[in-house]
């Protein structure tokens, strides 16, 4: 999607904020140009997520990509359901699964996996802000569940998570990323209208308006563009603040003292927007 974007575009350079489950769908934000050196800077938490389930069946992958590894399980009441809902939401500790981007001594867990081999992965802390049953059929044991959660949750362990609480096994149907920080699916470009992309970018001007940021006057401007630290003449809270001149995003600025910031990225007139 990134190289589509790219050449469609005709930018030299475009990057991702964070991928999706091969079998998954949803917002991935892509930046352009000298944009990709600010990707880091992208508040793009929480996430929030849509996903079907199949209670009593489970695959190796934890979803519709995989290989039915058991099946015949029970299939839980609502009650049960709301109930393992409820335990889930708040700070957790997360095991990511067998087939994940975790790397074990520098090897990605997923290809360790299609090897056959035993893992061990070790839990994570992640959070859970909500977590909500929009529809669930107790006949056929299929429900469509909403997550809001921090970045580096995996949704297959929600699924696996929630199917051992109810005394089951599952697996994830479809997994659909609804939003991303501010980012939406509303305000996206749906793959099969890529040529409307241009409509749908944000200049950085825009996107890191209210985060903290610092005017700099013309004078100094130049300054900033060469790499000069500058004291912004009060303490701020902020590690990372957003130089703005003549209201254009120039620079990126990280603390250096209580006053004095360093430019870590530079952007000059014309190029970010």
């Amino acid at each position: 999607m990134v190289n589509r974007i790219r050449r469609l575009l005709r930018v030299s350079r475009a990057g991702h904020a964070g991928t999706l489950d091969p079998a998954a769908s949803g917002v991935l934000i892509i930046a352009l140009g000298s944009a990709t050196r600010l990707l880091r800077f992208i508040d793009s938490e929480p996430k929030t997520y849509s996903f079907g389930i199949q209670f009593g069946t489970q695959t190796d992958t934890l979803d519709s990509e995989g290989q039915v590894t058991c099946s015949g399980g029970p299939i839980p009441d609502r009650s049960s359901i709301e109930n393992a809902v409820s335990e889930l939401t708040g700070d957790q500790l997360q095991v990511p699964p067998d087939y994940s981007a975790v790397k074990i001594n520098g090897v990605r867990a997923y290809k360790m996996a299609r090897e056959g081999k035993k893992l061990s992965l070790q839990a994570r802390p992640v959070k859970i802000h909500s977590f909500e049953i929009l529809s669930y059929d107790s006949l056929t044991g299929t429900g469509e569940l909403k997550v809001c959660c921090t970045g580096g949750t995996y949704v297959r362990s929600i699924v696996r998570d929630l199917s051992l609480k109810t005394g089951t096994f599952g697996y994830a149907t479809s997994i659909r990323r609804l939003g991303s920080g501010r980012f939406t699916v509303d305000n996206s470009v749906a793959p099969q209208n890529l040529e409307m992309s241009a409509d749908y970018i944000i200049s950085p001007s825009e996107l890191f308006r209210s985060s903290p940021s610092f005017q700099v006057p013309s004078s100094k401007k130049a300054g900033i563009l060469n790499g000069i630290d500058i004291d912004i003449g009060k303490e701020s809270d902020s590690e990372v603040i957003f130089a703005y001149c003549e209201d254009r995003l120039i620079a990126v600025l990280k603390r250096k003292t209580a006053t004095v910031f360093h430019p870590v990225v530079v952007l000059s007139y014309g190029v970010e927007e």
